[in-house]
């Protein structure tokens, strides 16, 4: 089957990013790649060799080192290796093993949130230690001045937050008690499970997608950290019943104004059809879908850094296609690389 013809394709060389030479982190089925926007050349980070398969990974907000973790090695299927990349140098090493699936860089890219610890990024040392009922969290997410973290209980059910204490030299020292949110936020979420938490780049608020546990429904929720109330983004979405965010993760603009998400239509019997990505005004409550065109479906949706402009993955072979905003110039990025998640490099 051909590729779907876009408006044009953009030649090596050409940018829809505003000339920006950007480098996407890509999971693909063969592993990590580096995928260079500018030059369309893409660098294996991982292969699949030997189940040797990323589980998780995550840049640091300051783009110096990527995280990411390896299944079974040594072929001991119940723990993990957390390993440390460096694009300038190429180098990768292991940091430590852990039978944890779940990480965060906390903001200043020294420490990384490893089930209920924080821990040194350069030697794996523990650097604070919490509640132990943390340690099976299920999501989770730091504040931008790296003072509060949030997370949920392993099932996505309950959410509670902690002050995060630092040291003279900016690092991690302590962590507060787990306190769980407002009993109204916790009434608005009956029903629900939380399957991601993103919080406000600018502070302030925090996005959630909750799914019911038929998977027949799903919203994007904003918690209002000021008054703890919550709004529904998305209950007035101009498509048919039966949507579900299941496993799209949500992304904020830069500027702490615009969501974008992945909507799915669900059958009751586990099938997925029809992913669309929508952006949603947060303040307005305007909701655009930016899929369309050559491209009527897409998924997983995430914004570059300029703002000026989004990538997702389209079609059911999941190519990289970039447009506008309002989904306007949209492009396939003319490469082979096909892709399910990636994020810019900070």
């Amino acid at each position: 089957t051909p590729l779907p013809e876009p408006t044009a394709t953009l030649a090596p060389g050409q940018t829809l990013l505003d000339g920006h030479a950007y480098e996407l982190l890509l999971d693909t089925w063969q592993g990590l790649i580096l995928f260079d926007v500018d030059t369309r050349q893409s660098t294996s980070i991982t292969t699949q060799e030997n189940s040797r398969y990323p589980l998780n990974w995550e840049w640091s907000p300051d783009g110096s080192v990527l995280l990411y973790q390896l299944l079974n090695p040594d072929n001991n299927p119940t723990i993990n290796t957390l390993y440390l990349f460096n694009p300038e140098t190429g180098e990768q090493n292991p940091l430590l093993n852990t039978d944890f699936q779940y990480f965060h860089w906390h903001s200043n890219s020294r420490a990384i949130l490893l089930g209920n610890t924080f821990i040194d990024a350069s030697n794996g040392e523990i650097l604070a230690d919490f509640a132990p009922e943390a340690a099976e969290w299920m999501r989770s997410a730091i504040s931008p001045d790296g003072r509060q973290l949030i997370l949920t209980d392993m099932y996505g059910t309950q959410l509670s937050r902690a002050e995060i204490l630092l040291d003279a030299s900016g690092q991690v020292s302590e962590i507060g008690p787990l306190i769980p949110v407002d009993a109204s936020v916790i009434s608005a979420l009956d029903g629900r499970a939380v399957m991601d938490i993103q919080w406000n780049p600018l502070g302030g608020s925090i996005a959630l997608e909750m799914i019911t546990w038929d998977y027949l429904e799903g919203d994007v929720y904003l918690l209002n950290l000021e008054d703890d109330s919550v709004r529904i983004l998305t209950a007035d979405m101009p498509t048919v019943p039966g949507k579900s965010m299941l496993a799209s993760p949500l992304s904020w603009s830069a500027d702490g104004t615009r969501i974008a998400f992945t909507t799915y239509e669900v059958d009751g019997g586990g099938s997925f059809t029809n992913s669309r990505v929508f952006i949603v005004n947060v303040e307005t409550g305007t909701i655009t879908e930016i899929t369309g065109g050559p491209f009527p479906q897409g998924r997983n949706a995430f914004w570059a850094p300029d703002m000026q402009g989004l990538v997702f993955f389209g079609d059911m072979r999941n190519v990289l296609v970039t447009c506008r905003p309002d989904g306007s110039d949209m492009f396939w990025l003319g490469s082979e690389v096909q892709a399910y998640f990636g994020a810019f490099r900070p």
